[in-house]
């Protein structure tokens, strides 16, 4: 319980009014859509490896 006391929602709910709104912007914009694609890369990444790997266990 103690992260969520020093966490993002705590800030963004009693702090507003000292968030920078484009920095939130940015990072909505700009950085949560790499992170989707570097968190589906490495999805796809292991699923490869798990084919592959119960591919080989096969022969």
């Amino acid at each position: 319980m103690r992260d969520r006391e020093h966490g993002t929602l705590p800030i963004l709910t009693h702090h507003y009014a000292d968030i920078n709104a484009e920095a939130v912007y940015y990072t909505c914009k700009g950085k949560i859509p790499q992170l989707r694609e570097t968190i589906l890369g490495m999805i796809n990444a292991m699923k490869s490896q798990g084919s592959a790997s119960q591919g080989t266990s096969k022969l």
